[in-house]
């Protein structure tokens, strides 16, 4: 982003889902798996994958179609042998990536961090005791770099649209970073735990814009609400976007002070999902988005021209905004 903009003394507006999409690919392919996507300097492959193949899933508009008209599905130009073949490509990839591993296992030449990554430690866990199988560290290689990569990537924008909406409270974010940080090159754990003015503002974002919009559940027991019996076994959407109005005083509004004054109450936030099938990685992407917002806030401003800040809100399997969005981006002089 900095290179992008480091003659245009007015800013420019960037398509900032792109730049996010190849540096949360990188961060996820690195830390969980030591492989090296360069998705920020070349052709952001797995990422690519990863969109086609939300496309194939199609929106809701798209999925009630099929639904209404399902022979679609299996036509030439239909769903299914498009997500087939992105599958192809994907299981390619994976393959590369675990190949990789491999080697490096029977050459001895594994980093410190990779000794302890994910990816390791499936692959340990299968020679020591079997219970992975290679499509299963396949399958889960995929789930974690998926939803490591485009959930985050989802996410991000979402920051930075509120960031460029309130510029105040995004000079508030700025300063306490200043204050606690001086060398973002030298930053520590420690460092970002006083950040929680930050925080607090990336948890108030992610409340108005998640990147999952609803969660699924099926009924355990027979539930009784009210007069409504829900049986068991029922399926039933959760949608998180309206739950977040509802469930929040004053919940349209942006105010991240609310999680200063009253904390987060159980059972009110679905971002990540809630109780024993809540998000896996939530503090791993949490964590990534503020070391994310401390770069940028210390080398760059972000404001939304009139006009960018019209979209409409499109669900494939994460949140999308449909025109992309569109973020003025400008070197902090």
């Amino acid at each position: 982003m900095e290179e992008a903009v480091k003659n245009e003394e007015n800013g420019k507006n960037l398509t900032v889902v792109d730049y996010f999409g190849n540096m949360t690919m990188d961060a996820i392919g690195e830390l969980s798996f030591g492989f090296h996507f360069n998705s920020q300097r070349t052709e952001n492959v797995f990422g690519n994958l990863v969109r086609n193949y939300c496309g194939g899933l199609l929106d809701m508009k798209g999925r009630l179609i099929l639904k209404m008209f399902p022979i679609a599905w299996y036509m030439p130009f239909g769903p299914a042998k498009f997500l087939k073949d992105t599958n192809k490509e994907i299981d390619k990839l994976l393959d590369e990536v675990i190949s990789m591993r491999r080697k490096k296992l029977a050459e001895e030449t594994l980093t410190e961090t990779e000794k302890n990554d994910l990816l390791n430690l499936m692959i340990i866990e299968k020679e020591n005791t079997g219970a992975f199988t290679d499509q299963l560290i396949k399958d889960s290689a995929f789930t974690f770099l998926f939803a490591g990569q485009e959930t985050t990537a989802t996410g991000l924008p979402g920051v930075l649209l509120y960031m460029s909406k309130y510029p105040d409270l995004q000079e508030k974010v700025r300063n306490e970073i200043n204050q606690h940080i001086q060398d973002i090159d030298a930053l520590k754990f420690e460092d970002l735990l006083k950040l929680t003015y930050t925080d607090v503002f990336i948890k108030e974002s992610l409340r108005l814009f998640m990147p999952i919009p609803n969660n699924f559940r099926v009924s355990a027991v027979d539930q009784k609400f009210g007069d409504q019996l829900i049986p068991k076994g029922t399926g039933f959407w959760m949608p998180n976007h309206h739950l977040h109005d509802l469930d929040f005083e004053n919940g349209k509004d942006f105010i991240p002070e609310r999680f200063l004054e009253n904390g987060l109450k159980n059972g009110t936030m679905f971002t990540f999902g809630y109780g024993p099938f809540s998000c896996i990685g939530k503090h791993f992407a949490l964590l990534e988005m503020k070391v994310t917002i401390v770069r940028l806030m210390k080398k760059l401003k972000f404001s939304i021209d009139d006009g960018n800040d019209i979209f409409r809100r499109r669900q494939l399997i994460t949140l999308k905004l449909f025109p992309e969005l569109q973020i003025r981006v400008t070197k902090l002089r």
